[in-house]
């Protein structure tokens, strides 16, 4: 009977260790090792909705979340309308991640109490491919339409909200993967948004996951720092038209664009994706694009982009309001 009771009571603290293991690991998916993100006292919550719609680019239903900020119906009601942040997320990752472990509606939501930012919208779209690997660049490959998927959520944005539908009120970052998409998107498509962030990104496009197999000439056209080299050679000439998804010629081949560009440029002390950052950061200027960049401690994980969320949004919120 005692070996019974014994057997019995190991076989339930192993349960419940086992328990404890899968509540952990369920807990540091969702949250990164953080604490569950939450308003400090005072400070109104703004509304965090998952939006499904139709895109082309990938012909099937997908979705983004988008952060409304508090007072948002009211503001509405009297007329106001709103820039928008896109954040694109990185891989392995998800649009959840930068409201849980990046805290980002608690901070928009802390800054605007306080009257660091006016009201914007912030938009995250769901990039994932439905497999482990997932690493779709945010670009435009036989593997997907994954870049203008992008267009296809900012189309739909601009219909359903009451957004400022110019260039200069959209601004485009992301981390890691999510980076080099907005880093990319933004030099491929400079009426379409006017300021990208770069969080811990990569500026060289190899053949691996969605580019494998590609060409050297692919990779170059994919890489935004032989963009920028394109782009400080190129004639003075403003583009005349926004072209098609999927149908943008390499931006130094459409001509210089005179329409004005910002970039907020950052990475981890000992990530090595850093060490590709001071000779983007250079191409950028000599391209004439107006550039902030930091080198922070830390390595390529939420330890460093988290604390970085509030200022992103400041900086964002700024190029919105022409600062």
């Amino acid at each position: 009977m005692r070996r019974l009771l014994v057997r019995g009571t190991v076989a339930a603290w192993i349960a419940l260790g086992a328990l404890g293991v899968l509540r952990y690991g369920q807990g540091y998916a969702q949250y990164r090792g953080f604490p569950p993100p939450k308003d400090p006292a005072g400070v109104a919550a703004g509304q965090i909705d998952r939006v499904r719609f139709a895109s082309a680019a990938l012909g099937g239903e997908r979705s983004y979340d988008v952060y409304l900020p508090a007072g948002y119906r009211r503001d509405v009601a009297r007329g106001q309308r709103f820039g928008v942040l896109y954040l694109l997320h990185g891989n392995p990752g998800n649009p959840e991640l930068y409201f849980n472990a990046g805290r980002v509606g608690v901070a928009a939501d802390t800054l605007l109490a306080h009257h660091r930012i006016t009201p914007m919208l912030i938009v995250v779209p769901d990039g994932r491919d439905g497999t482990w690997r997932g690493d779709t660049e945010w670009a435009d490959t036989p593997h997907g339409r994954y870049g203008s998927l992008v267009l296809d959520v900012v189309r739909d944005v601009d219909r359903r909200f009451p957004t400022i539908a110019n260039r200069r009120h959209r601004v485009i970052g992301g981390y890691s993967m999510g980076a080099y998409g907005a880093v990319q998107l933004t030099l491929s498509h400079p009426r379409i948004f006017g300021a990208f962030e770069s969080w811990s990104g990569y500026f060289r496009q190899q053949a691996t996951y969605s580019f494998s197999g590609a060409s050297p000439a692919t990779l170059r056209a994919a890489s935004p720092i032989d963009e920028l080299h394109r782009l400080a050679k190129a004639p003075p000439a403003v583009a005349r038209r926004v072209p098609a998804p999927g149908s943008a010629p390499p931006l130094a081949r459409r001509h210089r664009s005179r329409l004005p560009l910002a970039a907020y440029v950052y990475g981890g002390d000992v990530d090595p994706e850093t060490a590709q950052m001071p000779a983007f950061v250079r191409a950028l200027r000599r391209a004439g694009i107006t550039t902030s960049s930091r080198i922070v401690p830390g390595r390529h994980d939420w330890a460093v982009w988290r604390p970085m969320v509030p200022t992103m949004l400041r900086w964002a919120n700024a190029r919105m309001a022409g600062r």
